[in-house]
C-alpha cells in the first residue's frame, strides 16, 4: 500500500532541483514521455468499443453562476457530447466539493488561489483525483468527438503536449504527428504538457503530485515568487509528470501510464474575438 503523502517531502526536493537547476533534463525527459504512449496507439487495446456519448463524464468550471453567453456556447458543445454525465462547477460548489472530500489544508490552498483561473486549475485536480473522468477548459469548443475514447481499465492520465522550438528568434509550433514520428523535429524542442484536457483514472498519482506541489507553494508564504503558470497550470502538471517518472523508479509512487494526445484533432481554443473575457483581466494572462 503506497502512501504518496508520506513520501512527499522527499519527492518535493526532486521538484525544486529540476525546476531550478535541470531544465535541459526536464525537456529531454518530457520528449520521451510524450513519445512513449501516443493516444491513438494506446487506446487500441484499451477501448473495446467507442464510448457512448453519455458515458464520457465531462466536467467544466466557471467561477460565477451566471456564465457569459459566448462562453456558454462553447460549453454547450461538451454538454451535448456528454449528456447526463456532464457536470459544471462554480467557485462555491467547487469549494464545497473540496471540503467534502479533502482535509482543511486542501480547502485553504483553494482559497489561497488569487485568480479564478488558478481556482479552476486547482479544483480540476481535486475533482479528478476523487472521480477520474474528463476535464476540459470552458474556452475550448468540440470539433470532432466520434473517435474520442476513454480507456475502460487501468491507471492512466492523458494530456495534451504543447510542442515548440525556438528558431530564428521566435517560438515555432510543431505538429503532434510530426513530433511523434520524426526524431529530427524533436531536436532542441522545449515541450510541456497543457493542463486541459486532463483525462484520467481516479486516484491518479500524477494528479496527486500536482495537488501536493500546488499546496506546498500556496501555503509557504512565497507563492507570489512564482507565476500562475508555475503554481497550478502547465508547469505544475509537466513537472509532476517528470517527478512521477523519477519517484516511480525509486518505488515511491504506484504505476500509471502517461499518454499524450494530439488534441487539435478533437477541439480548438476560442479566440479573443469569440470570447470577451479573454480581452480583460478575467484572463489570467492579462494580470
Amino acid at each position: 500500500m503506497f502512501s504518496i503523502e508520506e513520501n512527499f517531502h522527499e519527492i518535493n526536493e526532486i521538484y525544486e532541483n529540476i525546476f531550478r537547476e535541470n531544465r535541459g533534463f526536464y525537456h529531454c525527459l518530457l520528449v520521451k514521455i510524450i513519445c512513449q504512449n501516443p493516444y491513438l496507439e494506446y487506446i487500441k487495446n484499451r477501448c473495446t468499443e467507442k464510448i457512448a456519448k453519455r458515458e464520457v463524464e465531462c466536467m467544466q468550471f466557471w467561477d460565477a453562476k451566471n456564465i457569459p453567453k459566448d462562453v456558454n456556447l462553447f460549453m454547450d458543445t461538451w454538454r451535448e457530447f456528454s449528456g447526463a454525465t456532464y457536470k459544471v462547477f462554480d467557485d462555491v460548489s467547487a469549494e464545497e466539493f473540496i471540503s467534502a472530500n479533502f482535509q482543511p489544508r486542501v480547502v485553504k490552498a483553494y482559497q489561497a488561489c488569487w485568480h479564478p483561473a488558478m481556482k479552476c486549475d486547482f479544483f480540476r485536480l481535486c475533482y479528478l483525483y476523487i472521480n477520474g473522468g474528463f476535464y476540459v477548459d470552458a474556452d475550448e469548443i468540440l470539433v470532432k468527438g466520434d473517435d474520442f475514447c476513454i480507456p475502460n481499465s487501468g491507471s492512466f492520465i492523458i494530456l495534451q503536449p504543447i510542442l515548440r522550438k525556438f528558431e530564428h528568434g521566435e517560438w515555432r509550433g510543431i505538429e503532434y504527428d510530426k513530433f511523434i514520428k520524426d526524431n529530427q523535429s524533436r531536436n532542441g524542442s522545449e515541450p510541456y504538457f497543457n493542463n486541459s484536457p486532463i483525462i484520467c483514472s481516479k486516484k491518479n498519482p500524477v494528479v496527486f503530485l500536482s495537488i501536493m506541489r500546488s499546496i506546498s507553494i500556496l501555503e509557504n508564504g512565497n507563492s507570489y515568487n512564482y507565476s500562475v503558470h508555475d503554481i497550478t497550470e502547465p508547469s505544475n502538471i509537466s513537472l509532476s509528470c517528470i517527478v512521477y517518472m523519477i519517484a516511480r523508479g525509486l518505488g515511491l509512487v504506484p504505476h500509471t501510464d502517461i499518454v499524450s494526445i494530439g488534441w487539435k484533432e478533437f477541439a480548438r481554443d476560442g479566440s479573443e474575438i469569440e470570447l470577451a473575457y479573454k480581452r480583460d483581466t478575467r484572463d489570467w494572462r492579462k494580470i
